[in-house]
């Protein structure tokens, strides 16, 4: 019997939301940012790890307490992972009992890097153009690979779309044409 691969749902079958597993965390204090926080994932059937990236800068009121919404990018992170973690007022890494972590990378990682045997978490992967270039990126916000995250993660990346927070880009094939002749529509 011919072999028939299932039809994907995007461009390619990497498109969408996916299940993904953690194969590491990086923290980068050499750029400009209060946080840069990578998170190097492998997507179920994928030979090629990708990354996703919560970084910025907090918005401090006069008192030093943090007030924006990078804020809660770290807490749906730390959330998906089971963890009751995150940032404090001050914009430290800490537990659960305030206990400051120095190294959040190798803290995340040692807690919650994974094999290639389970996609524990679902991310949305898609296109963006960049300088006229399309690269595959991850939307950084992740979910437990359950029904309850698929509708939570369908939902979120939904609403960001209406609100113009998620540009997709594109992919268009170009068709040659001749002098004169209509461009093909895809149409017999």
């Amino acid at each position: 019997m011919p072999f028939k691969p299932p039809k994907s749902s995007g461009i390619n079958g990497y498109l969408g939301i996916k299940p993904l597993t953690i194969i590491s965390f990086e923290e980068d204090k050499t750029k400009d940012f209060d946080v840069f926080l990578k998170v190097n994932v492998l997507q179920e059937n994928s030979k090629f790890e990708q990354n996703l990236a919560i970084l910025g800068n907090f918005e401090k009121g006069p008192d030093g307490i943090i007030l924006n919404g990078l804020v809660k990018q770290i807490n749906r992170l730390f959330e998906a992972l089971g963890d009751s973690g995150g940032i404090d007022t001050q914009g430290n890494w800490v537990t659960e009992d305030d206990t400051i972590i120095a190294d959040i990378g190798a803290y995340l990682t040692d807690k919650y890097s994974g094999g290639t045997d389970s996609y524990p978490y679902l991310a949305y992967f898609y296109k963006k153009a960049v300088k006229g270039k399309l690269y595959t990126q991850i939307y950084p916000y992740f979910v437990s690979n359950n029904d309850e995250g698929q509708k939570s993660l369908e939902g979120f990346i939904a609403f960001i779309k209406t609100k113009g927070v998620l540009k997709e880009a594109v992919e268009t094939v170009e068709i040659p044409t001749t002098p004169g002749q209509e461009p093909y529509n895809g149409q017999f």
